[in-house]
């Protein structure tokens, strides 16, 4: 009650996994209204239990596309369909999925950047700011955090390698 009372209001919001053609990208989801809640629900519960293979976690362009009323989209920093596709030499298709998702999603369409990655580009940055001025986008700097402490990593690696059903053991599975 006491948050309530001064105005502090929870973020809520989660990475996920956008199946696209023939590769999995990751968009951030932001909870906007009570609407939005539900369909982030909707879309983690689907892609949880919908799916099988090496990346449980994934929903379709269709499944997202029609869970957008409610929700704020980020675009997935280094880890989401612009830069992928245009690390990729691939301007024209990262228009037009850039197109389809602020069609979808209006004005809560933010293209995210980040600049945390060693193999980190700035001409794919600039290129995506380029993108967001054409397409009279905003601008969000993120900074990928998994966890508020370092000794935390093991732990979050654990659940992760559950969550994507794989073993830490493994030398060939995602890794932070």
């Amino acid at each position: 009650m006491a948050c309530k009372k001064a105005d502090i209001f929870p973020i809520l919001g989660c990475n996920l996994a956008l199946a696209l053609k023939d590769h999995v990208w990751y968009i951030g989801l932001w909870v906007q209204t009570q609407q939005g809640y539900h369909h982030l629900c909707q879309l983690i519960t689907h892609s949880t239990l919908s799916n099988t293979g090496n990346l449980r976690e994934k929903v379709t362009l269709e499944q997202l596309l029609a869970a957008a009323p409610g929700l704020m989209l980020t675009t997935g920093g280094m880890d989401g369909p612009l830069y992928g596709l245009l690390a990729q030499h691939k301007l024209e298709e990262a228009q037009q999925i850039l197109g389809i998702l602020s069609n979808t999603f209006k004005d809560r369409t933010y293209i995210e950047l980040q600049r945390c990655h060693p193999q980190h580009s700035r001409e794919l940055d600039e290129q995506c700011i380029q993108l967001a001025y054409r397409c009279s986008l905003p601008l969000l700097a993120s900074n990928p955090a998994f966890f508020m402490n370092a000794n935390e990593f093991e732990s979050h690696d654990a659940l992760r390698c559950i969550a994507l059903g794989r073993y830490v053991l493994e030398e060939a599975r995602p890794r932070l």
